[in-house]
């Protein structure tokens, strides 16, 4: 193997502190392959060298530098199954696209999932178009979770529950002016909103 950049070294290190202590979570590969500017491949065999080498430790799409690690954080992988529309409904096809370790002191311990958001509707809950939210799996939840819904059994969205007590039933409620509440014969929840890592730059 070809002798690797001391200073790409120490640049993906960087990376992995700033996603850690700005974004609160773990950088993928490909994450990391972006911000440094070379291949995912790369980027891969970068990490392997430098857990040779002790400089890391990379277990299983896991990226622990010695920062975070004397810290005494322990992490939970959560898969990112794509998007997620805040606005009306789109058929999605769950595909995991990557795993994200997740810091169990900051997210906690359960079954979590994440997806990437899409459309506005969410804006006044602080959710923008291409913030990720971090799931709880769960198949119930509370008037005023917000939480991603199966509608009409093939559709899913993230809105905010809410229960109609004239009509004796949910509904779905958009935190924008411009969209209108939402009935549907059939609500499966699929998981409630537990945090919202914001995209853009640290």
């Amino acid at each position: 193997m070809r002798s690797k950049s001391e200073e790409l070294m120490n640049r993906i290190q960087d990376i992995v502190n700033e996603f850690f202590f700005s974004g609160h979570r773990m950088p993928s590969v490909k994450e990391v392959a972006d911000r440094a500017g070379i291949s995912k491949s790369s980027a891969h065999r970068y990490l392997l060298e430098m857990d040779q080498r002790g400089i890391i430790s990379y277990r299983a799409g896991e990226i622990l530098t010695d920062m975070i690690h004397g810290l005494g954080f322990s992490t939970r992988n959560a898969p990112l199954v794509g998007g997620i529309a805040c606005g009306e409904p789109v058929e999605e096809e769950e595909q995991t696209e990557a795993f994200i370790p997740l810091p169990t002191a900051i997210f906690g311990d359960k079954d979590m999932f994440i997806l990437r958001a899409r459309g506005d509707s969410m804006m006044g809950a602080g959710i923008e178009s291409g913030d990720y939210v971090v799931i709880r799996r769960q198949q119930t939840a509370k008037a005023g979770d917000i939480v991603v819904a199966l509608v009409d059994h093939h559709e899913n969205t993230l809105k905010r529950l809410l229960y109609d007590e004239e009509r004796g039933r949910n509904y779905l409620h958009p935190e924008n002016e411009a969209f209108e509440d939402m009935y549907f014969t059939d609500i499966e929840i699929q998981g409630v909103l537990a945090n919202i890592i914001k995209s853009g730059p640290f």
